[in-house]
């Protein structure tokens, strides 16, 4: 009987963990189609956007070869990764030292956008509509999240167990938070829609200005 290394099995998870990352990196261009349709960013929120490249820019840090040197780690990283990683390379001594700071940075980062969504996830539950936390984005998450905490537990990286585990749990409560408001979220479209139909409510309406005006109408 064939038996399977560990090594095989974490890189068969790591290959499926760089498709899942791919598509979640590529998951928010319906949103920026939208956005750029419509000439507005309504109510969807950047922090998602701004967690997530600083949270990619430091992973590649973490994942640079030893011997890298400083000018190449400045040509790769920008600004503020640039920076950290030319006091790292050229201050602290010893790879391992090294590779604790950067990790700590990165599940700091990591952790940051996976937990960006919650800014949106409040909104959700207070206007009870998933109109801006798209649904692929969730999903998107959720499988990343799941590959790449599986490959860090064949041989254990605590740096991509912790934010890729935590990941999860959000992209979960994510998922359960459209599965309770799917319903009125459509109820809500339908009836912008028809407001817009009537003039009542202006062509880039929001949802915040559709409960606004929803609110003047009811008074």
């Amino acid at each position: 009987m064939m038996r399977i290394s560990a090594d095989t099995i974490r890189t068969v998870f790591g290959i499926i963990g760089n498709g899942t990352a791919l598509v979640l990196f590529f998951s928010p261009v319906p949103t920026f189609r939208r956005i750029w349709k419509s000439g507005s960013v309504e109510q969807f929120h950047a922090t998602p956007y701004l967690a997530t490249l600083l949270n990619c820019m430091f992973w590649i840090l973490y994942g640079l070869p030893m011997r890298l040197r400083v000018l190449l780690v400045l040509v790769i990283e920008i600004l503020f990764v640039g920076a950290v990683a030319a006091i790292v390379l050229t201050i602290v001594h010893g790879y391992m030292r090294r590779s604790l700071i950067v990790g700590v940075l990165c599940v700091i980062f990591g952790t940051l956008m996976y937990a960006s969504p919650l800014s949106v996830m409040k909104q959700v539950i207070q206007s009870k509509s998933v109109e801006f936390m798209p649904l692929f984005l969730s999903l998107a998450s959720f499988f990343n999240g799941i590959c790449w905490t599986i490959y860090a537990l064949i041989r254990f990286d605590l740096f991509i167990t912790i934010p890729n585990g935590l990941g999860v749990a959000f992209a979960v409560a994510q998922l359960i938070l459209y599965m309770m408001y799917r319903g009125s979220t459509a109820r809500q479209m339908k009836e912008r829609k028809q407001k817009m139909e009537m003039g009542l409510v202006n062509t880039n309406g929001s949802l915040k200005d559709d409960l606004e005006n929803g609110t003047k109408i009811g008074n």
